[in-house]
């Protein structure tokens, strides 16, 4: 990459609310490796002109005329223009929603970003209904003082055959007290999974 096409990808880098989309100030810098043989790989760095709040951010980047792009891993590119979302602080969220098929069973299965605690009954938040109709668990995971990342609700009504929707409220916090955010997915947070028909077999939905 020549220095001239570095100046037009720093041009086009830019630091956003999210999901606002409101211009951050920031100065934009890059980084030669010449270590490499080939082509010198070149990156870039954004560094905010003041101290960030507690929030959502997203890093944009509109690729120039001949210029294409590699989605990121927690990316999302959309006409012509791509971001990546970031938070600053503590945020405590849902990572994955899974179903899975133990013993002839159905199980539900939460992992959050970190260690949470209920401000009530599990139950009562994590709500599970399969073909439209209400689940009842038979066990759930008990969460201490400690706090725990990983939550299982056995619902051993679920058949193979079922359409699942899980829907999680905003009854956790973090060790911290942090509230669970759901905003990103909805409030609350509702989750489609498809029907798990083989015994020790799970399906799995990122939620970040």
């Amino acid at each position: 990459m020549s220095v001239a096409e570095a100046k037009i990808i720093s041009s086009a880098l830019e630091l956003r609310t999210y999901p606002e989309g409101s211009v951050v100030q920031a100065l934009v810098t890059q980084k030669t490796d010449m270590t490499v043989a080939g082509p010198a790989d070149i990156a870039f760095s954004i560094a905010p002109t003041a101290p960030l709040s507690s929030r959502w951010y997203a890093l944009h980047f509109t690729p120039p005329t001949g210029f294409g792009t590699t989605d990121s891993s927690n990316g999302v590119c959309n006409a012509g223009s791509c971001l990546s979302r970031f938070h600053t602080g503590e945020m405590p969220v849902v990572r994955v929603v899974s179903v899975c098929r133990k013993a002839g069973k159905g199980q539900i299965g939460i992992l959050f970003s970190e260690r949470m605690i209920a401000n009530a009954a599990v139950d009562s938040i994590i709500k599970t209904s399969a073909n439209g109709k209400q689940v009842t668990y038979s066990a759930v995971t008990a969460i201490g003082a400690e706090g725990t990342k990983n939550v299982t609700l056995d619902a051993p009504t679920l058949s193979g055959t079922d359409t699942i929707a899980v829907t999680v409220g905003g009854g956790f916090s973090s060790v911290s007290k942090t509230p669970l955010t759901t905003a990103l997915k909805g409030t609350p947070m509702q989750v489609a999974l498809p029907a798990v028909a083989t015994d020790g077999d799970c399906v799995s939905v990122r939620m970040e």
